[in-house]
C-alpha cells in the first residue's frame, strides 16, 4: 500500500489518499474523472459543499479544492487509515444514508462506479439526490453481463440509466471506462437548478 502522497494531476499538485492496489493511480489521468472534476468546476463552481459516496481511496474529491467542506464516504471502515493527513477532506465510515452530516444538504453529491454493483439503483439514486442539491453520478455504459465481477446492472443502456432518476437529467454524457478502452461509461448530471430538485427530495 502507498503512503500518502502528491499526485500530480493535469499539471496540479493535489496531495491524495493512500492507494490500494494502484487503485487510484491507475485511474485518476482517465477521461471518467478528468471530465468529472470538469463538470463540477463548470457546473457547481459555486458550490460550498460536496460528499463522494462510495469514495474508496478514489483522490478525485481532493481537487475540488475549490468547495470548501469536502467529504468522502464509504461502507468500509478500514478506510479511514488511508485517509489521515489528507488537507480538506473529511473521511466517514459507514453508510452514507444512515449517517447524519452537518452540512446536509450538499451542494453536490458525486458517486462514481458504485450504482452497478447494487440491486436496487432506484433506491440508491433517490437517496443521493435527498443527500444534496446537485449530483453526478457515473456507470459502466452497454458492458455485457458477466464482463466485470460485481456488476449485477451490466449491460446499462441510456434509457435503463435515465429510468434509475426520479427527475429528468440536466445532462447525461458517454466517455472511456477509466481501464479498458473498448468499454465505456455513462455519467448523468442533475444540478442545483433543476426544477425537480424540490420534489426530489419531498
Amino acid at each position: 500500500m502507498l503512503p500518502p502522497g502528491v499526485a500530480v494531476i493535469g499539471g496540479r499538485s493535489v496531495q491524495v489518499p493512500a492507494d490500494i492496489n494502484n487503485y487510484w493511480s491507475d485511474r485518476m489521468h482517465h477521461d471518467l474523472y478528468r471530465m468529472t472534476v470538469a463538470l463540477a468546476r463548470a457546473l457547481f463552481f459555486d458550490a460550498r459543499s460536496v460528499i463522494d459516496v462510495g469514495s474508496y481511496t478514489s483522490g478525485l474529491i481532493c481537487e475540488l479544492d475549490w468547495i470548501e467542506t469536502r467529504v468522502a464516504t464509504d461502507l468500509q471502515k478500514r478506510l479511514e487509515a488511508n485517509w489521515v493527513g489528507v488537507p480538506g477532506v473529511r473521511f466517514v465510515a459507514g453508510n452514507a444514508f444512515a449517517l447524519n452530516f452537518p452540512e446536509e444538504p450538499f451542494d453536490l453529491v458525486i458517486s462514481n462506479q458504485t450504482v452497478e454493483h447494487l440491486d436496487d439503483p432506484h433506491g440508491f439514486i433517490a437517496k443521493l439526490l435527498a443527500l444534496g442539491r446537485g449530483l453526478i453520478v457515473s456507470t459502466t455504459y452497454e458492458v455485457a453481463a458477466g464482463t466485470i465481477a460485481g456488476h449485477v446492472q451490466d449491460p446499462i443502456s441510456v434509457e435503463k440509466f435515465q429510468g434509475w432518476f426520479p427527475c429528468e437529467l440536466d445532462a447525461w454524457f458517454i466517455c472511456h471506462h477509466p481501464l479498458a478502452r473498448h468499454l465505456r461509461h455513462i455519467v448523468g448530471v442533475v444540478k442545483q437548478s433543476h426544477p425537480a430538485r424540490k420534489a426530489a427530495r419531498r
